[in-house]
């Protein structure tokens, strides 16, 4: 009897370090991947971005900027405005996707 149960003992150990080899290697290749495959939200062209995105961009392009914070506000605003109710196009602004930047606005409602 003991030999029996000392035979199904190792099995179950041989099983239990195998499942633990399996279980590190998937957890390496996921980490591999996620390592490699980290994608930049914001390092696509103006009209992929999504909403926030865009107004986010527009923010941080008008804090930048030397204007007042009234100007800033103002701006930003009419910008949102626009962006939310889809009039501001892509010939508006000038999108930098590799440095992800908006290097210039041109709009006026």
């Amino acid at each position: 009897m003991s030999s029996l149960t000392n035979r199904i003992e190792n099995l179950r150990n041989i099983e239990n370090v195998q499942n633990n080899k399996d279980y590190s290697h998937n957890l390496n290749d996921i980490e591999y991947f996620l390592n490699n495959k980290v994608v930049n939200m914001y390092e696509r062209p103006w009209q992929k971005l999504e909403m926030q995105l865009k107004l986010n961009k527009v923010k941080q392009y008008y804090e930048s900027s030397e204007l007042s914070l009234e100007e800033i506000s103002d701006s930003y605003n009419m910008i949102s405005k626009a962006i939310r109710m889809k009039l501001f196009k892509t010939s508006h602004v000038v999108y930098n996707s590799e440095k992800c930047v908006i290097e210039n606005i041109n709009y006026s409602m």
